[in-house]
């Protein structure tokens, strides 16, 4: 008897602790939501790779104007629209993040980051955090909010890394 009420006490602790998982990523440090590394890049000098990374983020992401910001990075202010539902009602959103690459010989570092929702209107971007957004939500959705951001970031990353390494953009068919 007391068994059985120790794994279903167990059973409900571990189903709620899985309830409240997350997609997007958090930095551990700012609590902010964030996706970076340091990906190598064997025999590429670093003006290579700024080439690269600047072509790949006008490829990419065309409505967006990516800039060298220095000899060394290229910065982009990037918008994602996407559609999330909430019981039957269907919610469109646009997310808007900064996207930084920055090279060094046979390395680049990404670093997605400042994530918001809201629009650009005529050059200025009105947005509250992504974190405060999905903070408006009951729990239960935040997983919907969560995926189509996260899906969208990881193919950003796959594409990045593989246009880096033989500057071909990866064209991804997920309807097969």
């Amino acid at each position: 008897m007391v068994s059985k009420r120790l794994i279903v006490s167990l059973i409900f602790i571990f189903v709620s602790s899985f309830s409240r998982a997350q997609l997007v990523k958090i930095d551990s440090e700012t609590g902010e939501h964030k996706y970076d590394a340091v990906v190598p890049a064997d025999g590429l000098a670093s003006a290579q790779l700024l080439s690269r990374a600047k072509k790949w983020a006008d490829a990419y992401d065309p409505d967006t104007d990516s800039k060298l910001d220095s000899t060394t990075a290229v910065k982009s202010v990037c918008t994602y629209k996407f559609s999330w539902k909430m019981g039957s009602k269907t919610i469109p959103t646009t997310l808007i993040y900064d996207l930084d690459i920055k090279v060094k010989d046979n390395r680049y570092r990404y670093i997605y980051s400042n994530f918001r929702v809201g629009s650009n209107v005529m050059g200025e971007v009105q947005a509250i955090s992504l974190a405060k957004y999905i903070s408006r939500f009951p729990e239960r959705y935040h997983m919907g909010i969560e995926e189509p951001i996260d899906t969208h970031i990881t193919k950003g990353i796959s594409s990045l890394d593989n246009y880096i390494k033989t500057e071909k953009m990866v064209v991804e068919d997920d309807n097969w």
